[in-house]
């Protein structure tokens, strides 16, 4: 944090480990401590295995999204990296089941499960419809673009896509939750950040929606 105030860098690069343990559990990976203090992205770059260099390489760029307007900052750092990379982007909304349904979210799954279902079906129309709106924008400016709605667990089933596409970059926007707050909050950033094997880019949600347009 002091190095990043001194330097107002464009880019925080740091490879990630994953977080472990009780100490992991409480604290979460240090981007998530780092993100919500400042206005940098931070790029967490996997360890690799042997003496490699790993090459930049960005053809598939995969956004999640939730439908609220802070994490469509997480669209609005794609388009120009797509557009400067001629890369495509594929976009997920995870919506839960009543089984995915934890933490604070949890709670009126048990006690109305019929609502609650009838709730989220509702929300996989809607995000249908806010996914097609959001490809209508991007083939708008000659962006390729993929979109589709999944139901489960949003951390598999962002990673499990990933590896099925074999993206080259995951780009989130996120609170900076870490620990028991995230837990309870059911955040996905944090928990992505523990088990990725690709890169990943975490931008700060903020209330202040920035428009894709305007990049």
């Amino acid at each position: 944090m002091e190095h990043a105030g001194e330097l107002d860098p464009d880019l925080v690069v740091m490879c990630a480990h994953g977080s472990h343990g009780i100490k992991g559990l409480i604290f979460g990976p240090i981007a998530h401590q780092v993100l919500p203090k400042g206005n940098w992205p931070i790029l967490l770059i996997p360890p690799i295995a042997d003496d490699k260099k790993r090459q930049l390489r960005l053809e598939r760029i995969l956004v999640p999204l939730d439908g609220t307007p802070e994490h469509e900052l997480s669209l609005a750092a794609a388009v120009p990296l797509a557009r400067a990379f001629v890369a495509h982007l594929h976009l997920l909304w995870v919506i839960p089941t009543l089984r995915a349904l934890t933490g604070e979210q949890g709670l009126p799954a048990r006690l109305m499960p019929g609502a609650m279902r009838a709730v989220l079906d509702m929300a996989e129309t809607g995000g249908k419809e806010y996914l097609e709106n959001l490809v209508a924008k991007c083939r708008a400016e000659n962006f390729s673009v993929s979109a589709e709605i999944k139901r489960g667990e949003a951390v598999p089933e962002v990673l499990e896509l990933a590896d099925k596409l074999d993206v080259d970059l995951i780009i989130m926007a996120s609170h900076g939750r870490v620990g028991i707050n995230a837990l309870l909050k059911g955040s996905v950033a944090p928990r992505i950040a523990g088990r990725i094997g690709r890169p990943l880019l975490l931008i700060r949600a903020t209330k202040d929606h920035v428009d894709m347009e305007s990049k």
